[in-house]
């Protein structure tokens, strides 16, 4: 019978001649040996491919993809092709600590509930550590802000991924990664280890400014699909009132009003998914930015402005400042048009 690996580490990679090598060696060197390296070249146009050709380790499986299709699709790619019990993730200008996969396969061995494991990271050539949440209650409540696990440190088990066809989801580039975690969710426990195992290379030009605003909508409909293992079936006009709120658009009255219906509703609903004193300052958070945008970031001001405000007053946990509505007060007193930037 054919051996199985424990681990397979799936790495894609393109055009980073400049990094590769150190960053399989710190693979090729782990102290946890039992593995497979899956490489996919998305069709690098530098020496990339020259450098990896010229690694002689029989753990190597390299593959070169003959068309360009991206970062995601190397992944599922691979994600097709792995053998081992664990799946270890990596990237091609990353750094693994030597000892990184020996603290994965212990902690995942003796914590059959967890079908993630990732760890803190600091940034290369810096003393700069990212801390993360370290356990699944605390970092679920995390993900409600955004990814709380670093993508080239995590392992996961393979089981799951083939049990329920588990891929990363195309349509959510560039957070293909925290939309993934949220799909883990359903099947296990997320935990991350609470020491440095990874060293980040951070670059400049990492995600564009066109590419943030599409990680930005990725990250809403992300959240959105996060808050549905609560609300489970949430009415249409509930989540197209959060995405036009979680994109920092202003809102009318009857809209704040929805918001805070929506609130009371998943407050009966969660049963424990989320801590309660946790949710309970995240949509604090949310409400505070919605008012904020409610009373300040308006281009008309009037008498019915002011009432209404004074209306949701008796219905909201956030109080604005005195400043903020004395310059509500008084705009709506002069009845004209401004607009204030935040």
């Amino acid at each position: 019978m054919e051996k199985r690996p424990m681990i397979s580490v799936i790495m894609p990679v393109y055009n980073c001649e400049m990094y590769v090598e150190e960053s399989i060696n710190s693979i090729l060197n782990q102290t946890f040996e039992d593995f497979e390296l899956i490489i996919i070249d998305d069709c690098s146009t530098d020496k990339t491919k020259d450098i990896i050709k010229r690694l002689d380790d029989n753990r190597i499986i390299f593959i070169e993809k003959t068309k360009n299709t991206g970062y995601t699709n190397s992944l599922n790619h691979a994600l097709q092709l792995v053998k081992g019990k664990y799946i270890a993730r990596m990237d091609g200008d990353d750094i693994s600590f030597l000892d990184r996969f020996q603290a994965q396969v212990d902690f995942l061995e003796s914590n059959e509930d967890v079908v993630a494991c990732g760890t803190i990271f600091k940034y290369l050539n810096s003393d700069t550590v990212i801390n993360l949440p370290e356990l699944d209650a605390d970092i679920k409540l995390a993900m409600l802000n955004g990814n709380s696990m670093a993508h080239p440190s995590i392992m996961i088990r393979s089981a799951v991924i083939k049990k329920h066809n588990i891929q990363y989801n195309k349509e959510r580039e560039p957070a293909e990664d925290y939309d993934l975690w949220v799909e883990l969710m359903a099947f296990g426990k997320l935990h991350n280890l609470q020491k440095v195992y990874l060293d980040y290379r951070k670059h400049t030009s990492q995600v564009s400014v066109v590419r943030r605003k599409q990680q930005n909508e990725s990250a809403i409909k992300t959240r959105i699909k996060l808050l549905k293992y609560v609300y489970k079936n949430m009415p249409q006009y509930h989540e197209e009132n959060l995405i036009e709120i979680y994109r920092q658009e202003q809102r009318s009255f009857a809209e704040v009003k929805q918001y805070l219906d929506f609130k009371r509703e998943f407050f009966s609903k969660n049963n424990g998914f989320f801590k309660k004193e946790g949710l309970l300052v995240y949509f604090d958070n949310v409400e505070k930015k919605l008012l904020k945008n409610y009373l300040l970031k308006r281009s008309h001001f009037s008498f019915k402005t002011l009432f209404e405000y004074l209306k949701l007053r008796n219905m909201v946990s956030y109080r604005s400042t005195f400043k903020e509505s004395l310059k509500l007060v008084i705009k709506s007193f002069m009845l004209y048009k401004y607009r204030i930037c935040f």
